[in-house]
């Protein structure tokens, strides 16, 4: 065989083992992918509200401004919100609070915390 027929062949080799690897990955990929998008509770994250760290228990913790309210929830500047539970169609609970504004004509922000 020739020199050109033997580097044809090991690109050719090359071409399919590369191909066959992007197969795999792909396929391994679309396997895994709810494990990958939905981290039901990651390990060493807290699992309810009360065990996150000061500031990031509740939004009425801060206040309108963008600052911590020293008084807690109980400041009447602290940033309106209610409380609320979603269940999925899976059955799951999500836990998310709606941040409230003053002003009629702004949406609504929706945040969701991991319960």
């Amino acid at each position: 065989m020739s020199v050109f027929g033997d580097i044809a062949t090991w690109i050719i080799n090359g071409i399919i083992l590369l191909g066959g690897l992007s197969v795999a990955v792909a396929g391994l990929l679309y396997v895994n992918q709810d494990k990958m998008l939905y981290i039901p509770c990651p390990s060493g994250f807290p699992k309810e509200p009360h065990e996150n760290p000061p500031g990031f228990i509740s939004p009425g913790e801060w206040t309108k401004s963008g600052r911590r309210s020293r008084k807690g929830l109980n400041d009447p500047n602290s940033i309106p919100f209610e409380e609320k539970f979603i269940r999925t169609e899976d059955g799951i609970m999500i836990h998310t609070w709606l941040l409230l504004h003053d002003d009629s004509g702004s949406r609504p922000t929706l945040v969701r915390s991991i319960t």
